[in-house]
């Protein structure tokens, strides 16, 4: 806080010493009567709000599914969560996947996208901030969940 504001907060009852100017009620009520009676009433139109509610949903479902970023939403910026989110992910693929897989090729191809020696998660470095983590395995999990999406489609 500068000396200005210090000042100002120190001494406030000092500049509150004259009195409001006469009619000065009078003409704040009038105004404020007069923005009332201009008052607007807004009604809704349900149907339209709804339609354009169910419009964003697909279009954010169609974008979280070519991009894998909304399989992640609601991991905030917890690389934890993230990963979990990618884990969850990655096994509902492959409960999906496994029981049509017949000769064992859908299965080897979602293992060579999904499977890693060593977790992402583990190689980041301590002093990255969290944020930043998660960035990067956003973008990461995300990449290889639209690959092993795409692998699960190829039948």
């Amino acid at each position: 806080m500068n000396e200005l504001e210090k000042y100002i907060k120190e001494n406030a009852g000092a500049f509150d010493t004259e009195d409001l100017p006469s009619g000065h009620l009078e003409r704040f009520e009038a105004k404020l009567d007069a923005g009332l009676s201009r008052r607007r009433t807004v009604t809704l139109d349900w149907r339209r709000l709804t339609l354009a509610i169910a419009a964003a949903a697909a279009v954010l479902l169609v974008i979280g599914i070519q991009s894998g970023k909304l399989w992640m939403a609601g991991a905030g910026n917890d690389p934890a969560a993230v990963y979990s989110a990618y884990s969850d992910r990655t096994a509902s693929l492959y409960d999906r996947v496994l029981p049509k897989d017949y000769d064992g090729s859908m299965e080897n191809a979602l293992r060579s996208i999904a499977e890693e020696n060593v977790p992402l998660i583990d190689q980041l470095p301590d002093e990255m901030d969290n944020a930043a983590k998660t960035a990067i395995l956003r973008e990461y999990y995300g990449e290889l969940l639209e690959g092993a999406r795409k692998v699960s489609k190829s039948r």
